[in-house]
């Protein structure tokens, strides 16, 4: 065969490869990049129908959960959660009563417009703002560096608050390029290919549960709240330091964190919220005693303690009362109070809402 029907052979060979990983990526979509998907679906049925499910897969696109669970909750809701992965345990009968209503909207990796995207999607479907709000103060909240490609379907509702708070008419948020090259990445196709495997392993079926003491998987229940897997929340001392020491070395999320960002807009959010008579905590969750100290004495980690201060002093200014802290030694918790250097045992954020609770809120 002559040399340019090779290079046509090939190149065709190529594109029909590269064009056949890009369909395949969008069919299946495991994380919500490009659309909604059924898996998403299925527990936001489940869920406002208040079951509680077990996620056989637990890395899919949780701002697209959160938002379907606004727009599928059909009764008032007084009290919600604003956080990350490190607030996801946080759930309604630490600290409130039957009667009260209380989801928690926490996103992994969450940033303040993830937050400010929640508010607003909340707004336009209960057409008021939530009469409690628990603000998880995460602090790569003032990172400029964190950015979560996966929410990116909440844009249009972040910048719809954002214009309402500045008064600015702010367009919405351009086409993006960087999501479309993802399609035709072989890292997305694997992460599909096992998605599809769970899946099959599972039934291709969503599953329920009522017991949640000894669950292998990961559950999620009625009030957004999620449970750890039966192998994390039993991990041995010696597993759960290993991966205190590794993150307390190198985090992803806190790469570049010099100097505190955002606190302009973090500043308008709270007083939009207050100004609205929105009652505003801010929740500190604790970091493992060792990943804290490494964070301590690293040249750009050590700015963790710059955000507390900075925390503490904005709400002793503005009323606002802060549950937990950073340092886990003020809340004297150890090893086994963790499942790794970031991630509490579900009992921290119960210990640390009793106070709520016996304030009365």
């Amino acid at each position: 065969m002559p040399a340019k029907k090779w290079v046509k052979f090939f190149f065709i060979v190529f594109l029909t490869c590269v064009n056949s990983v890009a369909i395949f990526n969008w069919r299946i979509d495991s994380l919500g990049l490009f659309k909604t998907n059924a898996y998403i679906g299925k527990i936001v049925n489940e869920v406002t129908n208040n079951k509680i499910v077990n996620l056989f897969e637990k890395n899919f696109n949780y701002g697209i959960l959160r938002k379907e669970i606004i727009q599928n909750t059909l009764h008032k809701v007084d009290w919600i959660v604003l956080g990350s992965s490190r607030s996801m345990a946080l759930r309604k009968r630490f600290f409130l009563k039957e009667a009260d209503t209380f989801q928690n909207y926490s996103i992994p990796a969450a940033s303040l417009k993830n937050y400010m995207a929640i508010v607003s999607i909340f707004k336009d479907y209960q057409k008021t703002l939530p009469e409690n709000v628990i603000i998880e103060i995460d602090p790569t909240l003032f990172n400029t560096l964190n950015r979560e490609d996966k929410n990116r379907f909440l844009n249009d509702d972040y910048i719809r608050l954002l214009n309402e708070i500045t008064g600015q008419v702010i367009n919405k948020s351009p086409f993006n390029i960087d999501f479309i090259k993802k399609l035709y990445t072989t890292d997305y196709l694997f992460t599909n290919i096992e998605f599809l495997r769970k899946r099959y392993i599972s039934g291709f079926e969503i599953n329920t549960v009522t017991d949640t003491s000894d669950y292998l998987g990961y559950l999620i229940e009625p009030d957004g709240s999620r449970h750890y897997s039966l192998a994390q929340k039993k991990a041995s001392s010696e597993i759960v330091e290993r991966q205190a020491v590794a993150i307390g070395k190198f985090s992803p999320l806190m790469g570049g964190f010099n100097e505190l960002a955002n606190v302009s807009m973090f500043e308008l959010f709270i007083q939009y919220l207050t100004s609205h008579d929105v009652n505003v905590i801010f929740y500190l969750p604790p970091y493992h005693p060792i990943t804290y100290d490494l964070f301590l004495k690293h040249d750009t980690y050590k700015i963790i303690a710059e955000v507390e201060k900075y925390i503490l002093t904005y709400a002793s200014r503005n009323d606002i009362v802060v549950l937990g802290s950073y340092d886990p030694q003020k809340l004297h918790l150890v090893t086994t109070d963790f499942v790794d250097g970031v991630h509490t045992q579900a009992s921290v954020p119960e210990r640390i809402f009793k106070e709520l609770k016996e304030r009365g809120k």
